[in-house]
Parts: C-alpha cells; sequence; structure tokens
C-alpha cells in the first residue's frame, strides 16, 4: 500500500471500542514492549501502513508444526527446539545470497488447527493458515513475488500457487578427504556388519569395485576381498576406516549422514554423492520406464534407500550440488521386508530447479488438506525475517513492523503526548547494496534521552532523530519525515549528508 493511501486511513481512522478494549491495559512502557514481543501480524513485504486497529486484527497464528525441521549453522533442529540466539539460514533479498542469521524471538503457540501443504516436489509442510510464503503474483513475464498468507493464496492459477524453495544451498568450508568421503558413500550404499561386529561392502560391478580398491588403497586401509565375482564383498579389517564406517549404521535401515556432512566444501559433498549413487543409484535415461510409479519425470538418476534420515539428509546436500530431488516415499515395493522405501530423482528441467534469484527456485503447491490438534510454533529472524525448511526447502517468512501501532498505544493509553512516526530513508551499504531503502520507526522521550520501538524491538539513549537515522542507514541518511499519531506532519529534513 502506498504510503498517500495510507495519509487518508491515517486521517480517517476512529478506534473501536474492541480495540480500546484490548489495549487498555497497555499502561506503561514494559506492558507495551511484552505485548508487542508477543504478537505476530500479517503484512506485505516492508511496511504496510495499516492503521493501528488493523494491525491489531491481524493478529494472527503464523506459525509451523512443533516438529518442522530447519536449517541451522551446524546441521537441523526442530522449530520446538530452537532458542533465541540460535543461527539459522536465511536469505537476504536485497543482496540475493544466503546467510546466517540470529533467532530474537520464538513463541509457542500451543495446540492449534492447520493445514498440511501439499507439494510437488514430494514434501509436505504443517502450517497454520495465516502462516506466511513467498508467492508468485503474476502469469506474466518477469516474474514478481508477494508475501502471503497460506490462506488467501489463490490456487485457481497455476502460477499463483508456486512459492520460494532454495535451489542451490551455500558451500561449506571444510575440506573432507575425497577417498574417504566417497567410501562413505558407498558404504552407506552397500554396507553392513554381521552379528560378529565384521565390515562389509558388498558390490558386483567391475567399475566400482575398481574405484573401492582405489580409495582403500589410498587410505592405506587393511581389507580383504571375496575371491567370487559374483555377490562379491569387501571385508574392512580393523581400523579407523573401519571404526569410521561404523558409526554410519550397521544396516540398510539405520544408516545415516553426520551433521558435519551439511559444512563439507561441495568438491566433498560431489564425492560423497558419487559414492552414494554407485551403490544405489539408478541411471534414470537408462532405465526410465522401469519406476515403480511409472512416471521418470525426465529424470537423470534415482537414489533409493530404506532409511529416512539418510533419505532426509541426501534431500539437502543434494540441493549444494545438484539442486532439488522429487521425493517419493514408496510404501507397496518389490524389495526385501515390509518397511517403505525412500526414493529421491533428480530432474534438472523440473520446476523447482529453474533458479528465479541467485539459489532460489519455486516450487508449486498441488493441495491442502486440514489437519486438526498440532502443536505449533514460530519464531523472528534477525534483519531478513525469514528461514529455509530443511525437508522442503522452503522459504519461510515471519514478522514485520509495528510502528504506527506503538505511536497509537503511546499517546492515547500511556498519554506520552511527544511519541512520534518517524520514516527514514538513506543506505546501508552492508544490507542493501547501494539501493535506497526505507524504514519506519517509533520514537519517544525517555529518560531524559529518546527512545524507540522498532519491529519489536526496543532501544534507548539516543540524543535526537539523526542519530536513530544513522544508526539503520551508516552510509548515508537521506531524509526523514516526522509525524504525530494523527498523521500529521511535524519536522521534514532531506539531502542529508553521508559517508556513502
Amino acid at each position: 500500500m502506498c504510503i498517500g493511501i495510507f495519509k487518508n486511513k491515517w486521517k480517517s481512522f476512529t478506534p473501536t471500542q474492541e480495540y480500546l478494549d484490548v489495549v487498555s491495559g497497555l499502561t506503561s512502557i514494559s506492558k507495551l514492549h511484552t505485548f508487542i514481543k508477543g504478537f505476530n501480524y500479517t503484512g506485505e513485504k516492508g511496511d504496510v501502513w495499516q492503521t493501528p486497529e488493523e494491525f491489531l486484527k491481524n493478529e494472527h497464528l503464523d506459525c509451523l508444526e512443533e516438529n518442522t525441521d530447519i536449517l541451522i549453522r551446524n546441521g537441523i533442529k526442530k522449530i520446538k527446539d530452537l532458542k533465541v540466539g540460535d543461527l539459522v539460514l536465511s536469505y537476504n533479498y536485497d543482496l540475493e545470497k544466503y546467510e546466517y542469521k540470529k533467532i530474537v524471538n520464538v513463541w509457542d503457540k500451543g495446540i492449534l488447527d492447520g493445514h498440511k501443504m501439499i507439494l510437488q516436489n514430494g514434501h509436505h509442510i504443517i502450517a497454520t493458515g495465516d502462516h506466511r510464503f513467498y508467492c508468485r503474483s503474476r502469469e506474466d513475464y518477469p516474474e514478481k513475488y508477494e508475501i502471503k498468507r497460506l490462506k488467501d493464496i489463490n490456487f485457481n492459477y497455476w502460477c499463483k500457487k508456486q512459492i520460494h524453495c532454495v535451489h542451490l544451498l551455500p558451500e561449506g568450508n571444510i575440506d573432507f578427504n575425497k577417498d574417504l568421503a566417497y567410501l562413505y558413500g558407498i558404504y552407506l550404499a552397500e554396507g553392513y556388519t554381521d552379528k560378529n561386529n565384521s565390515l562389509f561392502i558388498a558390490q558386483d560391478k567391475k567399475d566400482v569395485r575398481k574405484k573401492i580398491e582405489q580409495v582403500l588403497d589410498n587410505l592405506n586401509a587393511p581389507y580383504s576381498k571375496s575371491k567370487r565375482m559374483v555377490s562379491a564383498y569387501y571385508g574392512i579389517r580393523n581400523s579407523k576406516i573401519k571404526d569410521y564406517l561404523i558409526k554410519l549404521g550397521t544396516n540398510s535401515f539405520n544408516k545415516k549422514l553426520p551433521m558435519e556432512v551439511l559444512n563439507w566444501n561441495n568438491p566433498s559433498i560431489k564425492k560423497l554423492i558419487e559414492g552414494m549413487l554407485d551403490g544405489d543409484g539408478t541411471n534414470c535415461v537408462k532405465y526410465k520406464n522401469n519406476f515403480a510409479d511409472g512416471c521418470d519425470h525426465n529424470a537423470l538418476w534415482e537414489y533409493s534407500t530404506s532409511s529416512e534420515k539418510l533419505a532426509k539428509m541426501f534431500n539437502i546436500i543434494c540441493r549444494k550440488i545438484y539442486g532439488n530431488c522429487w521425493f517419493y516415499k514408496q510404501e507397496n515395493h518389490q524389495g526385501v521386508g515390509n518397511k517403505p522405501i525412500y526414493r529421491l530423482r533428480f530432474n534438472p528441467k523440473g520446476l523447482s530447479n529453474k533458479e528465479r534469484l541467485s539459489g532460489i527456485s519455486t516450487v508449486t503447491i498441488k493441495r491442502l488438506e486440514k489437519i486438526s490438534n498440532k502443536h505449533y510454533y514460530d519464531i523472528e529472524v534477525k534483519d531478513n525475517h525469514n528461514f529455509v525448511l530443511a525437508d522442503s526447502g522452503v522459504i519461510s517468512h515471519n514478522c514485520e513492523d509495528f510502528a504506527r501501532f506503538a505511536v497509537d498505544v503511546l499517546m492515547r493509553i500511556i498519554k506520552l503526548t511527544e511519541a512520534r512516526f518517524i520514516i527514514f530513508s538513506g543506505y546501508n551499504k552492508e544490507k542493501s547494496d547501494k539501493k535506497l531503502k526505507a524504514h519506519a520507526i517509533c520514537a519517544f522521550p525517555y529518560r531524559g534521552k529518546t527512545a524507540i520501538f522498532s519491529n519489536d524491538k526496543f532501544h534507548s539513549g539516543f540524543n535526537d532523530y539523526i542519530e536513530i537515522g544513522h544508526r539503520y542507514y551508516p552510509d548515508g541518511l537521506k531524509r526523514y519525515e516526522v509525524r504525530d499519531y494523527q498523521g500529521k506532519i511535524l519536522e521534514k529534513k532531506h539531502k542529508m549528508i553521508g559517508t556513502f
């Protein structure tokens, strides 16, 4: 909504008794701060210029089911286990790059009703109807996106069901031994231990056997090999190499990758994936008509495993090298046992592998299913206000600006008549890459100086408005506009000199 429309709404705003009843208990700075810290609301990217009452009515259940996995600095955590100060993977839309940002708030929203969002890539997300995502807003090009609540997404148009997800994740910085990485991969696919704790790697393919022998020799690992060429195997004798491998699991159902793999560099991960595909991969071009579900999706390869933990980690590390996989849990199959098989199929021409922004693609929502009595949480992430879901790769949005509401409560309830609504514009080279940006805050006198509410954060000790502006735009404060709680302009300053 543009500022011109907001000025008209501002002048005509008259609070209802319902609004006054809700905010009447906010009789101090600390009570107001406590209230807005736990308050999440719906809005578009940036300042949405709502009236205070619209802000209050838009309180919503913007949250995800407690077992939703979130990508963090050193691995993965369920949203229910996240703490203030944890670093989560986030996307900076100004710089078009991934960053790790601190969590500044965590909300336990309790037991609620919500939706199971089934995605085209085989994953699903359980969220409340008011949770927000980055959605495509029109069919024509260039493509444009907006932040929308799940319940407001238009499911009648194919393009408007597309939401932002990860295309390629940022590279890690650990340079892992490439031979050991390949050995990890082939063991995860073909390795096992017997009742005597002896460790074996099975392999019949001649070219793969050559690779295995080469990496074992390079690692100086003691091993033996079977004389037979059918149902052939390698026995790994007691050594550090055996100790490394046995930590990855002992059978096809309990295999797993250590979290540190997410911080490996790309050449190391590529060797790991090569080993996994050499063991449990299928060449889709050669065998595209043999899939159990009768669908090849123009894929290059398919990876199969009976370990859910391994399947989920493979899904994530593929986003470091290749892109998004189609994820399929096959309950009925012709394999051994009655446990499901997880299949991951890579199609480079798929929608989720078409890069829209640097590192970002889209995934289509297939349908929604209502779901009841789940426990939900939400978090606030510093600066970027978004975070990445580990399984689906979807980029999830969170909270916005509280300034207009805070000014109204300060003036109307706390009777702090010098509370002001201020809009700054300027440059922050670190955050905006030389782009002119704007930000709104609530400013008011506090303990002999000036304090502010910026989003839900409280800061104090400022000498004047210019000092506040330079806090947000240290590379050049261009202007600011000061208004009272009724929208009347009290002061303007333009063309201020910065350091940009």
